[in-house]
């Protein structure tokens, strides 16, 4: 059985102090210690919990100073923490036959103390209270933050024991009230009690637990005898090396090896019921896989990402074996997070012949990876990232050296870097078609624009999107030469943009995430936590359009938008729509008749218009989480004018396993007094506008209102074209005098229209216009046809 143990630091502390205080009879009260000394309660509370005495004569002697070996001997022995008999010290003054030889291996190994840049220790040197409460920050795990005003005035900010003393200061360890802390004092017995003892008032140790090392005897399965898969094992594999049967919980091993079959792009590792799929390169692949789970499991290997594959069974071991502590621990690792080719890792300088244990912590959580290879590098698993937050992070990597690999063998303590902290954001998927001439870029320090091309000899819509990071849309609009379209866009805030660029059927060619500022990609989105299963069941028509409408709502709500509900001729429409894909074998908005969303919704005689979203996927889930994923089919969801959607939702005949679903989207009916409200609003927008650009506001003329409405009427109902005769035929009838100008504009959505008026008529807001008449309709389509005569 796996132990755990956590002792409190009273305990923690209780038999080092002891030790330490001795030679050694208990008083009940010290002769150089009087109730008006000023560490009084501290030394009183420490001897009646049986931490400290007094020397045979019946004295404390608190002013006797404290060198820095004896108090790494308190902390570490007060701590309970293992040493190594005969640890080997990195220092050039220190003796590793002397007694302190093993505290000073120790706080060396865990990164508690560095030594001075001349290589030494100074062992028998005053300990300072700088020193002192580095060192025990450093034991008890403080969890410290960015020091941005100096806590005294004889601290700076760039001093490295600035955040110790802040941190002290902040938790009322210190004895100094004035604007001075003095960090070079020399530390006596007194001044150490002192700040031991407000450690034990405040429970300030944060001290990881620690763990006792596995033993066969206390796991619950039988490891397999260690030996080494053979590396032609597998069929149509070669790997580089033989690979080993045993491994340890979180530890990543990477796989790396050719595929000797010449058809296939993907190589995949499968791990009991889990798979890890990494693309091949000249044939050559190489895939981390991490170990979760611990037990007798099954790892195959085969080409491409389905089909069989021979097994052979690991053992997966829940703690690493002892060291055997012959050698000195490596030197410290510099650790360094960053995002490249789409994934995440922790860069190092490697040391051969180690293995690293890397930890990421947020508060009480954290994440452990180790790795045993020759690599400088530890891939990130978003999927372990579940429960973290975009709040800051810190990571640490550890190392210690290993006598053998296969099997693994530890010889040395670990020792630990610096530790860091980066700010995470959440990871996004990539699609870059190979027809891109230029990438778009990953990550960009500040905002700047985005720009990247794309070959023509694809066909590609010419309206591209972009996904910002307050979860709406916006369209770009590429630009085209003769060999590629262009896609440029300037973002105005740091965060995630998600570029896209769509083929004509609608289906992305670049979908690529965009990462701007100082945040690394580190938690799962959807599609890093779940894994596509076919669809087996039948389709309860009823419970999933309820299903799809709830993440459709959750996704509005989210955002600040009204809910949509189901329309029962909106369902009709999109159900006849996915039979009839399905029943035919085809995937497209236009069906086999070559009928649109609007020609099937006009047969249907459907009022208003509908904008349409498909999805073939394996769930209802996923279909909502692909679509929310693309920008054109996204912004169709959280369009704000919606207040109606029909679903259809049929399975696959011909290609089992996935659903086929259709979203149709679509507003109320417009009615009389909707018409009314449309030209109101934007009679007040064009005029508040004009007003902000210091511009008389226009007066609502009749006679011009009358015009226009005879001339929608035209365009409506006469399929009129608007030219320089019908207009000036129309003004004569009228008897409109002066000069005059029309404005028309015609679409399904109203804030789409209203957007284009205000912002690309440019017309509408020169100085001289004096009157207006504004008429809007709707036609038998249920298009919204607005009509503007400006007039002075």
């Amino acid at each position: 059985m796996k132990i755990n143990q956590r002792i409190s630091t009273f305990v923690l502390l209780a038999a080092t102090l002891s030790q330490f205080l001795l030679p050694q009879t208990a008083f009940a009260d010290f002769s150089d210690v009087s109730e008006s000394y000023q560490n009084f309660e501290a030394i009183t509370y420490l001897q009646e919990k049986d931490i400290i005495n007094g020397y045979s004569d019946g004295t404390f002697k608190p002013d006797k100073l404290v060198n820095r070996a004896e108090f790494l001997k308190i902390i570490i022995e007060g701590s309970g923490i293992k040493t190594n008999a005969n640890a080997e010290t990195p220092f050039s003054d220190t003796d590793d036959t002397a007694w302190y030889a093993p505290y000073v291996e120790k706080a060396y190994s865990e990164n508690w103390v560095q030594g001075y840049t001349d290589g030494t220790f100074k062992p028998s040197q005053t300990i300072t209270k700088a020193e002192a409460l580095k060192i025990l920050g450093e034991v008890q795990n403080w969890e410290m933050s960015a020091v941005t005003k100096a806590p005294f005035l004889d601290t700076k900010t760039t001093d490295w024991f600035t955040p110790y003393i802040a941190f002290a200061k902040e938790n009322e360890l210190l004895e100094t009230t004035g604007k001075l802390v003095f960090p070079n004092q020399e530390m006596s017995r007194a001044k150490i009690s002192e700040t031991v003892y407000r450690t034990i008032i405040k429970n300030i140790s944060t001290q990881p637990i620690e763990t006792q090392p596995t033993t066969q005897s206390n796991l619950d399965f039988s490891p397999v005898k260690f030996s080494q898969i053979p590396s032609t094992y597998y069929a149509n594999i070669s790997l580089d090396e033989d690979t080993p049967n045993t491994f340890y919980q979180n530890e990543i091993y990477i796989i790396k090896g050719t595929v000797t079959s010449s058809s296939n792009k993907e190589a995949t590792v499968s791990l009991e019921n889990e798979t890890f799929t990494e693309s091949l390169s000249n044939n050559h692949f190489e895939i981390p896989i991490i170990f979760r789970k611990t037990g007798n499991l099954s790892l195959g290997i085969l080409p491409g990402n389905s089909g069989n594959t021979k097994t052979q069974t690991i053992s997966v071991l829940p703690s690493l074996p002892s060291s055997t502590n012959k050698e000195i621990p490596p030197l410290k690792l510099a650790p360094e997070i960053k995002f490249s080719n789409g994934k995440t890792s922790v860069n190092f300088q490697n040391t051969y012949s180690t293995i690293k244990r890397l930890t990421l912590t947020q508060g009480s959580k954290s994440t452990s990876y180790l790795s045993r290879q020759n690599e400088n590098t530890i891939s990130i698993f978003y999927k372990d990232f579940q429960n973290f937050s975009e709040s800051s992070v810190s990571y640490q990597i550890e190392s210690a050296k290993t006598s053998s690999s296969l099997p693994l063998i530890i010889s040395s303590d670990f020792s630990k870097s610096e530790t860091k902290t980066f700010t995470p954001t959440y990871h996004a998927f990539s699609t870059i078609d190979k027809n891109a001439t230029t990438s778009p870029p990953e990550t960009m320090k500040s905002p700047s624009k985005i720009s990247f091309t794309i070959g023509t000899s694809i066909s590609v819509e010419t309206t591209g999107y972009v996904t910002t990071p307050d979860g709406f849309v916006e369209k770009v609009e590429l630009s085209k030469n003769s060999n590629t379209y262009t896609y440029s866009y300037t973002p105005k805030t740091s965060g995630t943009y998600i570029v896209e660029i769509n083929n004509s059927e609608g289906i992305a060619v670049i979908n690529h995430p965009v990462y701007i500022g100082n945040s690394i990609p580190l938690l799962p989105d959807f599609f890093d936590i779940n894994k596509r299963k076919y669809f087996t069941g039948t389709v309860s028509l009823n419970a999933m359009r309820n299903e799809m409408l709830n993440e459709i709502n959750k996704s509005r709500k989210k955002h600040g938008l009204n809910e949509v509900v189901l329309a029962d001729e909106l369902n009709a429409l999109a159900q006849i729509h996915t039979d009839d894909m399905s029943k035919n074998n085809y995937f497209a908005h236009v069906d086999l008749s070559g009928n649109s969303p609007e020609d099937r919704r006009k047969s249907l005689k459907i009022s208003t218009p509908v904008e349409e979203n498909m999805a073939k996927e394996t769930s209802v889930q996923f279909a909502h989480e692909g679509l929310m994923r693309s920008g054109s089919h996204r912004s169709n969801i959280l369009e704000k004018e919606w207040t109606r959607v029909g679903i259809g939702i049929t399975k696959t005949i011909n290609d089992g396993g996935y659903l086929l679903i259709d979203q149709e989207f679509s507003t109320n009916p417009i009615s009389i007094e909707n018409l009314s409200t449309m030209r109101q609003e934007i009679f007040t927008k064009i005029n508040e506008k004009r007003t902000n650009k210091s511009l008389n506001p226009l007066a609502s003329d009749t006679t011009l209102d009358n015009a226009s409405k005879y001339l929608n009427d035209k365009i409506i109902n006469e399929n009129a074209t608007l030219t320089n005769q019908v207009f000036s035929g129309a003004l004569d009838s009228f008897n409109i005098g002066g000069q005059s100008e029309a404005i028309g504009h015609s679409y399904n959505l109203w804030s789409t229209i209203l957007d284009s008026i205000l912002n690309e008529e440019e017309s509408l807001f020169t100085a001289d216009w004096l009157k207006i008449g504004i008429d809007i309709q709707t036609d038998l389509a249920g298009i919204l046809n607005t009509f503007i005569i400006i007039n002075k």
